[in-house]
């Protein structure tokens, strides 16, 4: 009987910190989706106001020193009709 539970706790042992570290990965995973949703509709929300003409410049940097700079330029109203 002691030897199964050797056998029980050593595969608890090795396998749960496994499997706490992919569910880590998993919300981290989860949270960075989010965020490039949120992100993403965020830009399309600009864009969507820009009208036809109009400029986004988008200047991004990551792997996690995170910086998103739009720069949104509007066409002036009634040139090129």
């Amino acid at each position: 009987m002691r030897m199964g539970w050797c056998v029980v706790e050593t595969v608890v042992w090795v396998v749960v910190p496994q499997v706490l570290a992919l569910l880590g990965l998993l919300a981290r995973l989860g949270y960075r989706a989010a965020r490039d949703r949120g992100r993403q509709q965020t830009v399309r929300e600009f864009v969507s106001g820009l009208g036809s003409g109009g400029e986004v410049e988008i200047d991004d940097v990551r792997a996690d020193g995170s910086r998103l700079r739009v720069r949104l330029v509007a066409s002036p109203r009634g040139r090129g009709r």
